[in-house]
């Protein structure tokens, strides 16, 4: 009877970690944004500004490796999660979750050196 309890509260217990990981990093899609929600910055030089920070972070999304490039776009860009991302690119999900985690890396320190 033990082991039918402890295997009941372990469920329960990873189905609740399950959910607070969905519910912390909700990602939205940029098309899926309504118009006024998106951000504006105001001046002179924030088009310009906003077009460097678009070349710094494509210049640093080329420089890795494929798998970690569709990883890191499919999940910070288009909103996937990690599970539909490994499904689709046919890898696991904690080699998905490994790619993201690098490719967040690298664009932090490329993006960050080039301010």
């Amino acid at each position: 009877m033990h082991a039918r309890n402890f295997l009941y509260r372990a469920a329960q217990h990873r189905a609740i970690d399950m959910w607070r990981r969905e519910s912390r990093y909700q990602h939205i899609a940029w098309d899926d944004v309504p118009e006024d929600a998106h951000p504006v910055a105001c001046g002179a030089d924030a088009g310009a500004s906003a077009e460097q920070l678009r070349e710094a972070l494509v210049a640093a999304l080329e420089k890795l490796p494929l798998n970690c490039r569709r990883a890191f776009v499919l999940n910070r860009i288009e909103g996937w999660t990690q599970v539909d991302i490994a499904r689709h690119l046919k890898l696991s999900p904690g080699s998905v979750e490994r790619y993201i985690a690098r490719a967040t890396q690298h664009v932090r320190e490329r993006v960050r050196d080039d301010d």
